[in-house]
């Protein structure tokens, strides 16, 4: 399997995800890419972990980020602030794996959710 991009994802949800206690990931807009892709921790031009995103999901409600909490691990106080009212999308996430040793990638400027992978890093990934 080719694995030829990348999503950014801050502390501490990409420790959830990569621990398995995550396995939505919330975002802005929907998305329509499924598949495996790298899970990159934000700030250290490293891919720390692959999964693939098996569906996306409608925004929700207040109440039904508070129902979904075992998915997302969003504690209660950020969800009922409105501290994370604009990421109500939950990309579904399955299959996690967690690299034994982080894949550095080139960063290029302008990349702020996701990253193309190149050849030696695609490489990497596949064994």
């Amino acid at each position: 399997m080719k694995i030829s991009s990348g999503l950014i994802i801050a502390d501490p949800w990409i420790g959830h995800i990569l621990d398995g206690s995550k396995i939505w990931e919330m975002r802005s807009t929907p998305t329509s890419r499924r598949g495996w892709i790298g899970l990159i921790r934000k700030g250290t031009s490293e891919v720390h972990g692959i999964v693939r995103i098996v569906d996306c999901g409608y925004p929700l409600s207040e109440i039904e980020m508070l129902a979904a909490q075992n998915y997302h691990c969003i504690p209660e106080h950020m969800i009922r602030s409105g501290q994370v009212s604009k990421w109500v999308t939950p990309w579904k996430l399955a299959d996690v794996f967690r690299l034994p040793k982080p894949i550095p990638y080139l960063h290029r400027s302008g990349a702020v959710t996701w990253v193309s992978f190149d050849e030696n890093v695609q490489d990497a990934l596949s064994h």
